[in-house]
């Protein structure tokens, strides 16, 4: 049987050698003292030190990395989440200020003429926008990126050759971060991003971020290209069906009230087209046109105004018969004659076979988006449409004509032959029988031959008119 004097002496281990004691190690008193009798000393524990301040660092850095992802992951769900290309837009903005940290940012949507035709902002709020003025247009550093669609990241913009610097009342900014939004091969815009909050200049991972975003809202406004292009199909099918019906129906809204061609043809060219105002114009002479249906802004005091041919938008489409986007120097002096708030335009024959009866002008203002190569597809196909409906028309009308000169014929043939013969047969019966009564009555009698005369003549007279007609 074990005894209390069986018990090791060693308080820590029971079943090992004994540890040895501070007094038995080299200095150990000291380091004893020093690291609460652990037994390390002064050099391995500052070395330990540096190490777990290093692993919490990392592990900062891990931390703030998951975030940053998550962030992403976050934003490319709201990128995606919408249909709507003007909110797609907004989101995409707001995403990347967000993602980044950035104070502002903005994405600016290219045209044709290698400007900006939008430009989406954010963190600014409408009083500052407003004190600005115009919007960029794509020059200065945004036109650098236009130009080389390629990350840019500048630690102040105003230190770079191709700075234009910034208008009154736009607020400082020295960071910058800009990279391009691809469909495709093709590019739609740039994302534009400065002020970075709290850490000064934009980094390497903030620039990679942007980049991975830009990807994903690039897929996100395809999709919303395509939604809206699909949306506005079916607007121009609904307008072209419409306007058949109305045209081949003797244009007739559903009020009731008559119409003429020319301005059902604008109405429902505007309305499908999403446009600010529409103008219809018909060739008028040798060398002229006239304006001949309009709807919406910018048209007031033009309905029946002639132009050169030579010299107008629509009158050039009269006679090349091809449709167009209208831009740069001809957008410029369709604007001196429309008014300078006239933004984007297209002009589309109508064209019927090979014949071009006329062409029609569509229009937004400048502070709308620009139309694309799809809108002036649909809008040819609209303004063909129109003009076969109108040849139609006139062809119906041509037909009820003829009928009706048929009709005119065989009622006028049916007068001279049959009515007028059979008055003419009773004036000379009665004419034969005044021979043989007293005076007096043959004397009536012949006031009867001449009121059958006159009835004749009156019946002939409208013969004539029915030939004439």
């Amino acid at each position: 049987m074990s005894t209390r004097n069986d018990i090791p002496a060693d308080p820590v281990r029971r079943d090992g050698p004994r540890s040895p004691s501070a007094a038995e190690i080299p200095g150990g008193a000291r380091a004893a003292d020093a690291v609460g009798g652990l037994g390390f000393t002064d050099m391995p524990r500052l070395e330990l030190d540096q190490l777990l301040v290093q692993l919490v660092d990392r592990a900062d850095d891990v931390l703030a990395t998951q975030g940053r992802l998550r962030g992403l992951l976050r934003a490319n769900a709201l990128v995606a989440g919408e249909l709507s290309l003007p909110v797609v837009l907004r989101q995409i903005v707001g995403a990347a200020r967000d993602l980044v940290g950035a104070r502002y940012a903005a994405l600016g949507v290219h045209c044709r003429d290698g400007e900006l035709e939008q430009f989406v902002h954010a963190g600014m709020d409408e009083e500052l926008a407003g004190r600005i003025g115009e919007l960029p247009r794509g020059r200065g550093i945004l036109g650098l990126l236009i130009a080389k669609p390629v990350p840019l990241r500048l630690a102040d913009l105003s230190g770079h050759p191709a700075s234009a610097g910034f208008p009154p009342g736009h607020p400082p900014m020295t960071g910058f971060l800009g990279v391009p939004v691809r469909i495709g091969e093709q590019v739609f815009g740039n994302l534009y991003l400065t002020e970075r909050s709290g850490a000064g200049q934009f980094t390497a991972d903030d620039e990679e971020l942007a980049i991975a975003l830009a990807a994903a809202a690039g897929a996100a406004i395809a999709n919303a290209r395509r939604f809206a292009e699909s949306e506005r199909r079916h607007r121009w099918l609904d307008a072209s069906s419409e306007l058949v019906l109305l045209l081949l129906s003797g244009q007739a809204l559903p009020s009731g009230q008559a119409v003429p061609p020319h301005a059902l043809i604008t109405q429902h060219a505007a309305t499908a087209a999403a446009a600010d105002f529409a103008v219809l114009a018909v060739p008028h002479g040798a060398d002229q046109i006239m304006v001949t249906g309009v709807s919406g802004e910018l048209t007031a005091g033009r309905l029946n105004r002639t132009a050169p041919l030579a010299g107008s938008l629509t009158g050039q489409a009269i006679r090349t018969g091809q449709p167009s986007l209208v831009t740069g120097y001809r957008r410029d002096a369709a604007a001196a004659a429309l008014g300078a708030a006239t933004g984007p335009l297209i002009v589309v024959p109508l064209a019927a076979g090979q014949r071009v009866r006329g062409a029609l002008l569509l229009g937004r203002l400048a502070t709308s988006p620009g139309f694309t190569e799809t809108d002036l597809g649909m809008a040819a196909r609209f303004a063909s449409h129109a003009a076969v409906a109108m040849e139609l028309a006139r062809a119906c009308d041509d037909q009820i004509t003829l009928a009706q000169v048929e009709d005119h014929e065989r009622i006028a043939g049916d007068l001279h032959d049959d009515v007028i013969g059979e008055l003419f047969a009773l004036g000379m019966m009665m004419q034969g029988h005044a021979a043989r009564t007293d005076p007096a009555t043959a004397e009536r009698v012949n006031g009867y031959v001449d009121l059958l005369d006159e009835i004749i003549k009156k019946i002939r007279t409208s013969i004539f008119g029915l030939h004439q007609a």
